[in-house]
């Protein structure tokens, strides 16, 4: 019997679990080195490879380093990832280390000797001179370090894994030499394929005939669960233990899987297997972790297992069951119930039960499964997955440092039997119009025809790149300008429109063309070039006008109203339709095409959900008919996507796969495993050109894609350095063509001569060329039309060459994957939009039957593109942050099923795992926000107006495709098992989502939401975020950060907080040239160029003082950041302005002028003029600190004697007069003593010219109190060319005034685009007469509020539900209801106006039931109203009869004289009341209500003032009187 035996250090000390308190620890150390680097992502974390004791290195040597880095820049060009300059640099470093420790002579000779070894590591030529300086600066810098340290230190080239590992935790563990056995190799090489081959099989057994000295850990290196089985085997063997090798194994499990600390564990163990096997003992204690990690995985494979079975039905049990045990299988049962019992705690409770249930054998063979993520993780060092399911004929190779997939080419399918290619001359002549140059449709067009051309289904179609999606948008168009067959009705809700209302656009041989706008939105701006180039020809003989809208092309209002089809990019089209004011356009729209769907999954996702959200809630407010046509690649979760599109599956669902292409294509995919830099682009050159080579070889032309335009020269070079190495030169050359004869003689030849690219000129000799956007618009089409016609063999370009122009070869090459993204802060994978691009140039439909598309890449990164390009990748939402980095994880999705659909009963252990597998494969993220973008789509709806309160958001979130994905793969968006079943609609986490999203844009003051009504009320902060494109989070800075007073260094610093800057990161191979770039900055840098907002302060800097940059990194920032510079200083502009901040508003309009102009504030005004003026000029103005207003005062001669330069007076006077200036003059009236009357008079000062002035110009107006520093008015005044040259322009409005009065206000204008285009007008109060303080409003009483009783009329209380008046109702009740006295009643909007207009009708019907009453409203709308309102009440219930007069409804004569009551407009009752001698019901008016009567202020004042005199008249003459009710606002001036 086997018993514990007592130990003295269990009653002396607590339990302490030494495992647990270092993974604890482990743990705490990694989070602080994440939080610490993701401040500053591996800052200075080269210089503490070479630097030995970098944070306390002298400044000497920090200056040193800095040299040397921008050394190692200056040879590499910047163009290289920052992971690959670190190995670079360190290379170089250790290449140069003691080179020059001799004399000069002999040091300049080995320097020269490493000369082509350099050039190995950095791929290209380098000249002598960076050599040597590179090498001094080396040798500088380690000697140095000598004499500082004593010892030369060379840095080691570590791998990456390393660099962040604990002290201590790589140190390799030897084993005491008393523990290991004297064998040879040979015999211990045959040891361990014994060991292997006996541990692979589970029958049979090893069988060592030696002591227990030979254990398996010296001879094994897998710590399973096989390994215990061997161990306890030879325990067994070795021992009088009664217990069996698989009890003995089990006991073993349920002691390490316990929670006991580990010297516990080592006793236990002890007792249970004796000291003879001690050693076994410590190999069990030191691979604990392994072990149970064998237990669990076993148990999770058999939970599995368990859960998929017990669907199966169950089987009665009829006999008793009886368990005959052993004497050992009691002793083993007797400790198995003593360990539960002493070590039963929270989950591991569970974990006993079920260990204790199960025998050895079946947990073995359990473990011995694969792992249930195994089928889905791949093997590379990043993260990946592996292809579920290749194509068929797919074949995998393996080659030293590389790995090839090779997918074939799926066959064109057979045309199916009925399947017939529509005709083009089958169409109707408007459509043949659009076709022209084409014989007939493809086969999708034709299979999509019916429902794209003669229904409004929406319709999304998911096809490869190149099966003709471009026409499938032109029939949808055709449809909606032109098509006149009756369609089927849509069973969907939101197509409510008759199908006559839709094609009603074309009637009468005539197009109505502002009846509807058609809208395009496609991905990039270039492809939306390209669209509309194509668009506009093909749509001209239909008369349809197609423009760009994009952020390089705007449109005027004119041009947009022309204009019926637009095309635009979702960020575009997203800004223009979240503007109230622009919904005049959005609800003209009746066809949206959204190209390229599946870039849901992209980091623009988010945008193409907000627009496809608004436009379907528009639909449904509106009850009006807008078409979405989706356009897609193949994707496997299609389904969700034409759901979330509101597609009908079975009808506006199109799906082909690759089947379907034109040409078929091949692809190639290969993933270079090797870790060293050097190799590694020395594989992928050899492995481009071997590829380039085999087409060639085949006759093919070849397009290689490289992601940098210096890529492009040096990949072109590489290729032709190669080819003459291996002799294959003659390939290239273009000598075999057959046209070269006539090429020499002929105008190519010519016209490659002519270029002035040298290196173009040189790569066409050897048959290859260069494509890029830096290149010349006419080097480019020359290498364009060259390729075409065969004449370049090997074309090197750039994805720009993919998008904007249509040159396909049989073979594209990809060579390379990482591509610089300043947005995201660094180098990023290739996108899967510009990779389907790029091979959708693969294959040349006219020559070809096959393309081959080749993609090289990263080993870690195969499978995620095997999965991308073969359609396998679902694509996600990714309005979830949390989503879009797990979407960057090829598979979560379908572990996130498996988990949901196989192991529900372990619901809590399987969320365990994928978070325990998501944290693995994202332990370097540090952004992990939830539903981040969410705030901003919310914020943009609540300021439309589409959504007013959380069931409105709730019902706008269901259109969203976060929302569709959320209910089918919840686990993905971090909705628990336990929130599914509870529930299953996700409603509630659909409200929370929304909440919390609220309650974020309430605390940032965006929006204000009122918890216990869940109403949202927009704010004039969520207004400006929304327009200006705002994110939430730089909402938040500038709350923190926005003064009242700041100044300019401030000011560029805040913008540099800003979160659209965020992802810019610092590079140690930047900083030099920032530390120069700094130097010539004209305002304070907070935190300096070595801070991340620094940087982004000197690149602001920078682009407003036109600076150059040489690093090819920082000009991609630069660009970055400068495109959302001047929208970011606009914003802020409003911002100050809404707060009323008179000196921060003009100061931040000055800036986003300057941003605007790219000239500072303090320079000179004429600087605007940079390309008329001489810079030599400008910059004597500036010197001499003349301003604009002493230029206008000097003469000619004056000027040019100031700048000494004569001709130059005349230059600059004449360019002053186009300086936009404008005189204003004022005039002000008191309208009450805290209003006034302000009438302002613009009068334009300069000469327009359309050059400068274009077609209008705008001036911001502002009314400041320089005392209280407070805008009291603002309004922006557009000055056009007709103004400029006309009368002076005249503007009123009205501001307030206090008492104490300020001395003067100043009217100051501002121009809107004009640097120092500034006037002002000063209003004094020294003299100005204000009216006398009286109480002009009448006092309201405190009296008790009259019932309706008081009436005395049954009929006429009967006309009211409540059962009082209203205060006012109340206090005018007696003269209203019981005199003929003239009223007017002046109340805020919603006081009961009409009812006390309708107490003074009803004392008319008491006392003259005979007169009419005339009730004139302003509007039609208005008049509408109220024809509705008393149809209900008065006239049914009081008999009387009730006609309307409008514009556009004019009764008969006899229902006029029979009406008791006449609603009209005032031009209608004035036309009517000139001829009131031959009309007797003009005569018969006893009572007149005026509604709105404040309106006499305004334009149609005087026709007011006609009817009242004429009616007074009127009275007059038949001597029956009339009565007035005049209905209006609160008045100043009432009396």
């Amino acid at each position: 019997m086997l018993l514990e035996l007592p130990r003295l250090t269990n009653s002396l000390r607590h339990p302490f679990d030494a495992d647990q308190a270092y993974l604890d620890r482990k743990s705490f150390l990694q989070s602080l080195n994440r939080r610490s680097s993701a401040a500053s992502v591996g800052e200075w974390e080269l210089a503490r490879k070479i630097v030995y004791r970098w944070d306390e290195a002298s400044v000497e040597v920090r200056q040193l380093y800095k040299q040397f880095i921008a050394a190692v820049v200056e040879l590499l060009g910047g163009d290289v990832v920052s992971e690959e300059f670190q190995e670079v640099a360190l290379n170089v470093y250790r290449l140069f280390s003691g080179a020059s420790e001799s004399d000069n002579n002999e040091g300049n000779k080995r320097i020269m000797e490493k000369k082509l070894e350099l050039q190995k590591l950095v791929g290209n030529a380098i000249p002598e001179l960076n050599i040597l300086k590179v090498a001094s600066l080396v040798e500088r810098l380690s000697g140095i370090q000598y004499n500082e340290h004593g010892t030369g230190y060379l840095p080691e080239l570590t791998s990456e894994a390393s660099e962040n590992v604990e002290f201590g935790a790589d140190l390799v563990f030897r084993t005491p030499a008393r523990f290991l056995v004297d064998i040879s190799l040979e015999d211990a090489e045959i040891l361990v394929e014994e060991t292997s081959a006996s541990s692979s099989n589970h029958e049979g057994w090893s069988d060592y005939s030696g002591s227990a000295n030979i254990h398996p850990s010296a001879v094994g290196g897998n710590f399973d669960l096989e390994w215990l089985r061997d161990a306890c085997d030879k325990i067994v063997r070795a021992s009088t233990s009664q217990l069996t090798r698989d009890e003995l194994a089990m006991t073993i499990c349920r002691i390490l899987d316990s929670e006991k600390p580990g010297d516990e564990i080592a006793g236990d163990l002890l007792d249970l297997v004796g000291d003879s096997s001690f050693e076994t003992v410590q190999d069990l204690i030191m691979h604990r972790k392994d072990l149970v990690e064998s237990i669990h995985h076993g148990l999770l494979v058999l939970k599995s297992d368990k859960s998929t079975s017990s669907t199966q039905p169950r089987m009665p049990s009829y006999a008793t069951q009886v368990t005959v045990q052993t004497e050992s299988e009691r002793q083993i049962d007797k400790l198995r119930r003593k360990e539960e019992k002493k070590h039963r705690r929270g989950t591991d409770h569970a974990v006993d039960n079920e260990l204790s249930s199960l025998n050895f054998s079946s947990l073995l063979q359990a473990s011995g499964k694969k792992n249930l993520l195994d089928d889905l993780v791949g093997q590379g060092d990043g993260p990946q997955i592996a292809a579920t399911a290749l194509p068929q004929g797919t074949v995998r190779k393996h080659y030293k440092g590389y790995e090839e997939v090779t997918v074939p080419a799926t066959p064109t399918a057979p045309m199916k039997p009925g399947e017939k290619l529509i005709e083009i001359k089958e169409l109707d002549d408007f459509a043949q119009a659009a076709f022209h140059g084409y014989k007939s449709l493809n086969r999708i067009q034709s299979r999509i025809y019916q429902t794209t051309y003669h229904t409004n289904e929406n319709i999304l179609v998911c096809a490869p790149t190149g099966a003709g999606k471009t026409n499938i948008a032109m029939i949808a168009i055709l449809h909606e300008v032109c098509t006149i067959d009756p369609p089927s009705r849509s069973p969907m809700i939101y197509h409510i429109e008759t199908f006559e209302q839709i094609s009603q656009h074309f009637r009468d041989g005539y197009l109505h063309k502002d009846e509807f706008k058609i809208v395009y939105v496609a991905p990039m701006k270039a492809l939306a070039a390209e669209v509309t180039s194509t668009f506009s020809h093909r749509l001209s003989p239909l008369n349809v006008t197609v423009r760009e809208l994009t952020g390089d092309m705007q449109l005027s209002k004119n041009e947009l109203e022309e204009t019926q089809m637009i095309v635009t990019t979702p960020e575009k089209w997203d800004v223009i339709t979240r503007k109230s004011s622009d919904m005049s356009l959005s609800m003209l729209v009746k066809l949206l095409i959204i190209d390229e769907v599946h870039l849901l999954n992209d980091d623009r996702g988010p945008v193409i959900e907000a627009l496809v959200a608004r436009t379907l809630r528009q639909v449904e407010s509106s009850q009006s008919m807008i078409r979405i046509v989706g356009l897609s690649a193949t994707l496997p979760n299609y389904l969700e996507v034409a759901q979330f599109l509101r597609v009908n599956s079975e009808t506006g669902l199109f799906f082909f796969d690759s089947s379907y292409r034109p040409v078929p294509l091949e692809q190639q995919y290969i993933g270079i495993s090797e870790h060293n830099y050097l190799a590694r682009n020395q594989l992928m050159n050899e492995i481009c050109y071997n590829k380039v080579v085999d087409s060639i070889r085949r006759g093919h032309q070849v397009m290689v894609f490289v992601h940098s335009r210096k890529d492009t020269g040096k990949t072109a070079d590489k290729l032709v350095e190669m080819a003459k190495l291996h002799e294959d030169f003659d390939l290239f050359t273009n000598a075999s063509h057959p046209q070269q004869a006539l090429l020499k003689a002929g105008n190519f030849f010519k016209e490659v001569l002519k270029s002035r690219n040298r290196e173009l000129v040189q790569l066409f000799d050897n048959g290859v060329g260069i494509h890029h956007a830096g290149m010349l618009r006419a080097d480019r089409g020359l290498t364009e039309r060259l390729f075409s016609e065969g004449l370049l063999k090997v074309l090197v370009c750039t994805a720009t060459l993919a998008w904007g122009v249509n040159l396909p070869a049989h073979t594209v090459v990809i060579k390379g994957t990482q591509i610089y993204d300043p947005k995201a802060g660094g180098w990023r994978d290739l996108g899967m939009l510009d990779v389907m691009q790029i091979f959708g140039r693969a294959g040349r439909p006219q020559f070809d039957k096959s393309g081959e598309g080749i993609i090289i890449t990263s080993h870690d990164k195969l499978a995620y593109y095997l999965r991308l390009l073969t359609s396998q990748l679902p694509i996600e939402s990714q309005v979830n942050p949390f989503v879009s980095l797990l979407s960057k994880i090829p598979g979560y999705d379908q572990i996130a099923c498996l988990l949901f659909k196989e192991i529900r009963p372990l619901s809590v252990l399987a969320l365990l795992t994928f978070h325990l597998f998501i944290e693995k494969r994202m332990e370097d993220s540090t952004q992990f926000s939830f539903i981040n973008s969410l705030k901003d789509n919310l914020n943009a709806e609540v300021a439309l107006g589409t959504v007013t309160n959380v069931k409105e958001a709730c019902a706008w979130l269901g259109y969203t495709y976060l929302f569709i994905r959320m209910k089918m793969n919840p686990l993905a968006y971090g909705i628990g098992w336990d929130e599914v079943m509870a529930d299953p609609s996700l409603s509630l986490k659909q409200r929370a989502l929304v909440s919390d999203a609220a309650r974020s844009l309430d605390k940032a003051k965006m929006m204000r939401f009122d918890e216990k009504s869940g109403n949202f009320y927009c704010t004039e902060l969520g207004r400006i975020a929304s327009h200006f494109y705002i994110q939430y989070s730089s909402v938040e800075t500038y709350n923190e950060m926005l003064k009242r007073h700041m100044n300019d260094s401030e000011v560029i610093d805040m913008v540099a907080h800003s979160s659209e800057f965020e992802n810019i990161v610092l590079r140690e191979e930047e900083q030099n040239e920032l530390e120069t770039l700094a130097r010539a900055c004209p305002l304070e840098i907070k935190g300096g160029p070595s801070n991340k907002h620094g940087k982004v302060s000197i690149l602001i800097q920078l682009y407003i003082s036109r600076g150059s940059i040489d690093s090819f990194s920082l000009i991609s920032d630069a660009s970055y950041v400068s495109s959302s510079l001047a929208r970011i200083m606009r914003a802020l502009f409003e911002i100050c302005l809404r707060r009323g901040w008179s000196e921060m508003s003009s100061f931040m309009l000055e800036y986003c002028k300057a941003v605007d102009r790219q000239v500072w504030p303090h320079q000179h005004p004429l600087r605007q003029f940079d390309r008329d003026v001489s810079a030599e000029i400008l910059r004597k103005l500036e010197e001499r600190g003349v301003d604009l207003d002493h230029l206008y005062e000097m003469q000619e001669k004056d000027i040019g004697a100031l700048i000494r330069y004569a001709p130059g007076g005349k230059l600059v006077k004449q360019y002053l007069g186009y300086f936009p200036m404008v005189q204003l003059f004022a005039t002000v009236s008191p309208i009450t003593r805290t209003v006034l009357k302000v009438d302002l008079t613009i009068t334009p000062e300069f000469v327009w010219k359309d050059r400068f002035h274009g077609t209008s110009q705008r001036w911001w107006i502002l009314v400041e109190d320089s005392e209280n520093d407070h805008i009291y008015h603002s309004e922006l005044f557009t000055l056009t060319k007709r103004m400029a040259k006309g009368e002076p322009q005249k503007l009123s409005f009205t501001v307030p005034i206090f008492e104490p009065h300020p001395p003067q206000y100043f009217i100051r204008a501002i121009s809107d685009s004009w640097l120092h285009g500034e006037s002002f007008y000063t209003i004094s109060f020294q003299n100005l007469a204000l009216p006398e303080a009286h109480t002009t409003h009448t006092e309201l009483l405190d009296l008790k509020p009259l019932p309706v009783t008081a009436l005395g009329n049954g009929t006429y209380e009967s006309l009211y539900k409540f059962t009082h008046f209203n205060p006012i109702q109340t206090q005018a009740f007696h003269v209203l209801y019981h005199t003929d006295q003239n009223v007017l009643l002046g109340a805020p909007t919603g006081s009961g106006k009409t009812i006390s207009a309708e107490l003074a009708m009803l004392h008319l019907f008491n006392t003259q039931p005979d007169m009419k009453v005339i009730y004139i409203a302003p509007l039609k709308a208005l008049v509408r109203e109220r024809m509705n309102d008393w149809r209900k009440r008065l006239v049914s219930q009081l008999g009387k009869h009730m006609v309307e007069m409008t514009g556009d409804y004019t009764p008969d004569m006899t229902a006029l004289l029979g009406a008791d009551i006449i609603i009209s407009t005032p031009e209608k009752w004035d036309g009517i009341s000139r001829n009131w001698h031959t009309r007797g019901y003009v005569k018969k008016v006893g009572l007149m209500i005026l509604d709105e009567i404040h309106l006499l202020g305004a334009d149609r004042g005087p026709i007011l003032e006609v009817i009242v005199s004429r009616m007074r008249y009127i009275s007059s003459q038949t001597e029956r009187s009339v009565r007035f009710v005049g209905l209006s606002t609160a008045l100043a001036n009432a009396q």
